[in-house]
């Protein structure tokens, strides 16, 4: 039977009281790791699927800032754990390795499209692991291309979690959309062993279909979500909400700190009878829901950050939302259980 077990919401302080604190989540060392071995640059408009194909474990591909390099781009599977580390050749003093990447930072990154015909920018082989991205802008390669998903970090049909993909760090990118185009996911986080921080994940949006920031439902974590802004129009971050492939897998050991989420007003469509602030309205009624989402999840840590703007359309518009969800029916195991939520606003 699914169920909600000790939830636990710490408001603006902690409160000592007589009872059984939620388990913490257990990241372990989830982190790609250092290159430290061979490097190669790749020249804007260059065969970078060459070069990751080709790349040993341990090393580093140059991408030009402000150079474009056409996706799909696969992570592949290597034998071996040393980090294969994709990034632009901008100067970290540059690119400021503990902040957040912003739009206005497009010159210093080196930037991946989807094609369009609904194919991903970046995805992964079964199996990929140890692979670090930095300093990247992922997005469509133009308002006309159909996409529904940008960065796939695993897969929704995965039956084993040997087939998941793990260890894998998005470190400094900025992944939107192309204007208002719709799209339905910018991040599908069906992995394992994930980090996502300094990160600017923006127009995730659909109009009559979910869409959002972040979402996973079929990688079983740890995932660390640190430091990010994250705007999606239905949930802006999504665990569980679809039915896992998995046999009794829930996604666990989730650390979600420091981020800032939030909607755009111009996403409000003023004929619902709500105010446009802060900008006009774009005059796409996109499907608008909560800000973060647990349907299934165990061992969460909810803390530092900052959830704001949101409103009811078709859902009440809520912060947060933690409600056990077997969505499709075939998942009877799943949970929301274990979740802390502290020191944020």
């Amino acid at each position: 039977m699914t169920h909600i077990v000790a939830v636990l919401i710490w408001l603006m302080a902690e409160v000592g009281l007589a009872q059984t604190y939620p388990a913490l989540p257990v990241l372990g060392n989830i982190r790609c790791g250092d290159s430290q071995s061979s490097s190669v640059t790749v020249a804007s408009g260059g065969n970078l699927q060459a070069a990751i194909d080709a790349a040993p474990r341990g090393h580093t591909i140059y991408l030009e800032a402000g150079g474009t390099y056409a996706g799909p781009i696969v992570l592949k599977s290597k034998t071996g754990t040393g980090c294969i580390t994709i990034r632009t050749n901008t100067d970290d003093d540059l690119l400021l390795v503990y902040n957040r990447v912003a739009p206005g930072q497009t010159a210093l990154l080196a930037k991946i499209t989807a094609p369009g015909s609904n194919l991903t920018a970046i995805e992964t082989e079964d199996g990929a692991s140890y692979y670090k991205l930095i300093g990247l802008e992922v997005t469509p390669v133009n308002g006309a291309a159909a996409t529904s998903n940008l960065i796939v970090l695993g897969s929704t049909t995965h039956s084993s979690v040997s087939q998941v993909p793990h260890h894998i760090e998005l470190d400094r990118l900025y992944v939107h959309s192309a204007g208002t185009s719709s799209l339905k996911r910018c991040i599908e986080l069906n992995s394992a062993s994930t980090i996502i921080k300094n990160s600017y994940v923006s127009g995730c949006k659909n109009v009559g279909q979910d869409a959002q920031a972040i979402a996973g439902w079929n990688g079983p974590g740890p995932f660390s979500i640190t430091n990010n802004y994250l705007e999606g129009s239905t949930e802006n971050v999504l665990f569980g909400g679809a039915d896992t492939t998995i046999t009794n897998m829930v996604p666990s050991d989730i650390y979600f700190g420091q981020n800032y989420v939030a909607k755009p007003f111009t996403w409000r469509n003023p004929n619902d009878g709500l105010l446009v602030a802060n900008g006009s309205w774009d005059s796409s009624t996109w499907a608008i829901k909560n800000l973060f989402e647990l349907k299934s999840s165990k061992r969460v840590l909810i803390e530092g950050n900052i959830f704001e703007v949101s409103w009811p359309q078709g859902q009440s518009g809520y912060a947060l939302v933690f409600t056990v969800r077997n969505q499709d029916g075939a998942n009877p195991w799943n949970t929301v259980e274990d979740v802390t939520v502290r020191h944020s606003t």
